[in-house]
């Protein structure tokens, strides 16, 4: 499997009807996506703001060790800034 936010190696750890927990070895960790989020990242092949997002997990981790990425956080903070389709 392939990191939603770099497309790095990834390891699903957790899956439910409303989270997919992974981990990415490639330098975003631990991190859950929504799994509505995650269907719409996979169909357009990838949409983040790699060093932002990755940023934005370092900060999330002070507060939970788990982030949690939901539609809302990607489409105010995170969506890639040149990425039209989305």
């Amino acid at each position: 499997m392939k990191c939603l936010i770099c497309n790095s190696d990834a390891n699903i750890q957790v899956k439910s009807t409303k989270w997919v927990e992974m981990y990415c070895s490639g330098g975003c960790g631990n991190f859950r996506i929504s799994t509505d989020l995650a269907k719409r990242l996979y169909s357009i092949k990838n949409g983040f703001d790699i060093s932002n997002t990755r940023a934005w997990l370092v900060r999330a981790r002070l507060e939970k060790p788990v982030p949690q990425i939901s539609g809302y956080d990607y489409s105010v903070a995170l969506l890639e800034k040149n990425n039209p389709e989305i």
